[in-house]
């Protein structure tokens, strides 16, 4: 699963904000589980850091004892990834939340890091209000979002491809993500569902 590449967007009235569906306080913890297999994932918020004069936020995303952080600048209107290295931040961040009325499409063309390190990158999303949705986890019904996410990584035959189906909730985040993943011949699927959410402290 990719959520470094999460892509989001708060379809709902002019009031609501990026933060509304992705909730960025220090300290916040969403566990998920993988259907069918059982493997736990945990995303925890860290305190938000400054990167060009700019307030990031890192989220760390671990399964097992393996884990990666990625860095993001959440404003009103949009939220972007701004690097998946602090020392090696992207040229041109990458939008992954844009408010809008109605059904909302992106392209997005850049590379995951400046330099040599970094791999092409390009995505097209779509995403559209989704109603209310009944979280099980936590019991309730929430609004949603639901984002349609092509990426690929990389170019040629060694070019990753990502297709992912994703609701967010308000309040929540990620509440259920369904990925196939490329490369060659060769498939993965996997669907991850919310299980628990500890609120920031």
């Amino acid at each position: 699963m990719m959520l470094s590449l999460i892509c989001l967007s708060a379809l709902q009235t002019p009031t609501s904000t990026a933060a509304d569906f992705f909730p960025s306080s220090p300290g916040i913890v969403r566990t998920y589980e993988r259907k069918g297999k059982g493997d736990l994932l945990t995303n925890k918020i860290g305190d938000s850091l400054d990167m060009g004069g700019a307030s990031v936020v890192p989220i760390t995303e671990n399964t097992g004892a393996n884990g990666t952080t990625t860095y993001y600048r959440v404003q009103p209107d949009q939220v972007t990834i701004v690097a998946y290295d602090i020392k090696h931040p992207m040229v041109k961040p990458m939008p992954v939340l844009m408010l809008g009325k109605g059904e909302v499409t992106w392209n997005y063309e850049g590379s995951t890091a400046s330099g040599v390190s970094g791999e092409q990158l390009r995505a097209f999303g779509k995403a559209k209000a989704g109603g209310q949705m009944l979280v099980k986890s936590l019991g309730k019904k929430v609004d949603v979002v639901i984002v349609n996410l092509s990426v690929v990584v990389g170019s040629g035959m060694s070019a990753v491809m990502d297709d992912q189906y994703t609701v967010y909730g308000r309040g929540i985040g990620m509440i259920e993500q369904r990925t196939t993943q490329r490369l060659g011949k060769s498939k993965i699927e996997a669907t991850y569902l919310l299980t628990g959410f500890e609120p920031a402290k």
